[in-house]
């Protein structure tokens, strides 16, 4: 509801994943893509089993569905691949901030003003979602938001956006073949 109410929100990133649908959760997606809201989910790293699940709200029709790649446009071994993911982007080896504690290892740390700050590598689906949003929100910038909106009615501007960057995505087997 507050993204709706407030308006000014044209872009949402989930980074969180439930096994079972709920009814209030699609609805609110829903409600906020027929307003203009682009949401993109990440697909998780999710095992059942032995098998790797899809997870909500990824699952939705309704977002845009991102999973991880290395740098190298090569599938993460961890992510959630196959005909339910609209993209993916690069999820793998990610720098991070991190908070500083004295016992963990960190690839480096800084003191400022008295604090020590830490960064690591890190991984997942939750790193890659928030690149492809910055990619929207950069077609959103180049075209103008208030434009998009007045060609683009509720739905239809996330599925502009779905196709746009499906149909000029690389696919992984180009992508692995190209290296």
């Amino acid at each position: 509801d507050l993204i709706i109410d407030r308006g000014d929100i044209p872009i949402v990133t989930m980074s969180h994943a439930t096994l079972l649908a709920r009814r209030s959760h699609r609805l609110a997606i829903q409600e906020a893509v027929n307003q203009g809201v682009i949401i993109m989910a990440a697909a998780g790293s999710h095992i059942y089993g032995f098998k790797k699940v899809f997870t909500y709200p990824a699952k939705y029709p309704e977002t845009i569905a991102v999973t991880a790649s290395t740098v190298d446009k090569i599938p993460w071994e961890l992510g959630h691949g196959g005909k339910e993911i609209d993209l993916c982007a690069p999820g793998y080896q990610i720098l991070v901030p991190f908070p500083y504690k004295k016992t963990k290892r960190f690839l480096f740390f800084f003191k400022r003003r008295k604090e020590y700050h830490a960064f690591r590598w890190s991984e997942g689906s939750s790193f890659s979602t928030p690149l492809t949003a910055c990619a929207a929100a950069l077609w959103m910038l180049h075209h103008g938001r208030d434009t998009l909106n007045e060609h683009f009615q509720g739905q239809q501007l996330t599925e502009t956006f779905r196709q746009l960057v499906t149909s000029t995505a690389q696919p992984f087997s180009q992508a692995a073949d190209s290296n």
